[in-house]
């Protein structure tokens, strides 16, 4: 990705401050973010969709987005809302199945698009991102975990028959 020298600079310090980009030196930052596309995207505008053929991931540089899933019959249901420096998307890197969640920018945004082909002939990067994908979606399984859990503890007990 060619851009000028101060604002490859400034890119490669948001990326060392990417927790999935985490343990990686400058050599692979330099070569990551020449595999990396710059995607602008509107306000209101779709990074992707729930469904969608996964194939890449987001950095996000500036802006910010809302993950979000939509149950049948219901209205969306906000995930999380990220911004500069978070990353959405990874989870396309590890496995070829359809997006498990819609992302949508709440005002202009401006990502960095990372596609699991461009990442696939870096074999040394790969492993790392690998190991931080899953760090991170343990984490989020725990997260999640725990909001169930607190859930089903304000659930009323069942009606006994």
């Amino acid at each position: 990705m060619a851009q000028t020298p101060e604002l490859d600079q400034l890119l490669l310090r948001l990326l060392a401050k990417v927790a999935l980009f985490d343990g990686l030196d400058r050599i692979n930052l330099i070569a990551l973010l020449a595999m990396m596309r710059r995607a602008e995207f509107a306000p209101e505008a779709l990074l992707f969709e729930e469904g969608d053929d996964g194939f890449s991931l987001y950095v996000i540089i500036s802006g910010t987005v809302e993950v979000f899933r939509k149950p049948p019959g219901g209205e969306p249901v906000v995930l999380a809302s990220l911004g500069p420096g978070d990353t959405v998307g990874e989870m396309a890197l590890i496995e070829h199945l359809p997006r498990t969640a819609s992302v949508r920018a709440l005002g202009a945004t401006v990502a960095l698009e990372l596609s699991r082909d461009a990442l696939s002939s870096r074999l040394p990067i790969e492993a790392a991102l690998c190991r931080n994908i899953a760090r991170m979606l343990a984490q989020r399984l725990r997260r999640n975990n725990d909001a169930l859990a607190e859930l089903a503890a304000k659930r009323p007990p069942p009606a006994k028959a």
